[in-house]
């Protein structure tokens, strides 16, 4: 089996999964955009500069919207919570703002660079969605809806979706719908409330709810179930990307 050369020894879930042997046959393509919809990203990570969506109809810091899309450089993703081009945490540590850099790490971390994580997303690259405020100090997404269109909108061939909440957003659901008409993979964590009940956006029709398991493939005991549960994966004590430094990296469990 192909073992890229920057897998770490504590990422027990690709033995799973049995990733070695699916990237045998076949490993990631970097016209394969995920599009990660998360509170902040570290774009500046040793595992995450490499694999960075860039716009190639934008032209960097020049202040203007060169692609007429409505948004003024955004040229490695957007945060639509702040509207503007910068995707990264208003402060590195603290606060919560470690999620999104560790989703990004999972999804699609440069795999074959020699150093810290490899990712089940091997030689994709990550579009980065900001969908939290830099002035929110809760662990909260605040422009889900603005995400998920801006992710249709970009080109992006899966969406990752590492939020949870109760309540159906019709507007939502259209954006999904046609989105899924056009191709896109969506995907989302089923929550972490440990009880039995359907979550958004995961109990959205034509998206793929994701629950946790640990390593003896036991579902977490911090994981949602329900009908609308599609798939387990590994979620309990994963090893990834950390925004605290620029080669740093923790575990953290969850569906996302």
């Amino acid at each position: 089996p192909y073992v890229p050369n920057a897998v770490h020894p504590n990422q027990w879930a690709f033995d799973n999964i049995q990733a070695y042997e699916a990237w045998d046959l076949v490993q990631g393509d970097s016209n394969i955009v995920i599009g990660v919809i998360d509170n902040a990203f570290r774009t500046d990570h040793e595992d995450l500069q490499g694999v960075i969506w860039t716009n190639p109809n934008e032209i960097p810091g020049d202040g203007l919207d060169n692609d007429f899309n409505g948004i003024a450089d955004d040229v490695n993703g957007y945060d639509v919570a702040d509207n503007d081009g910068d995707v990264n945490p208003p402060q590195f540590s603290g606060g919560g703002w470690a999620h999104g850099s560790h989703v990004a790490g999972v999804a699609a971390a440069d795999t074959d660079n020699g150093k810290g994580v490899g990712s089940i997303g091997f030689g994709c690259y990550y579009l980065p969605i900001k969908a939290r405020k830099d002035t929110t100090s809760a662990n909260v997404v605040d422009a889900s809806a603005e995400g998920i269109d801006f992710a249709v909108n970009s080109g992006a061939r899966v969406v990752n979706m590492s939020f949870a909440g109760s309540n159906f957003s019709q507007t939502i659901q259209s954006i999904i719908t046609a989105g899924y008409f056009q191709g896109i993979v969506w995907v989302a964590g089923a929550g972490n409330d440990g009880q039995w009940r359907g979550r958004f956006p995961a109990g959205y029709a034509n998206v793929i709810s994701v629950a946790s398991s640990e390593s003896d493939d036991r579902k977490s005991g911090f994981s949602t179930w329900h009908p609308t549960v599609d798939v387990m994966a590994p979620g309990g004590g994963i090893y990834s990307v950390f925004s605290e430094d620029p080669d740093s990296y923790i575990y953290m469990s969850g569906t996302s």
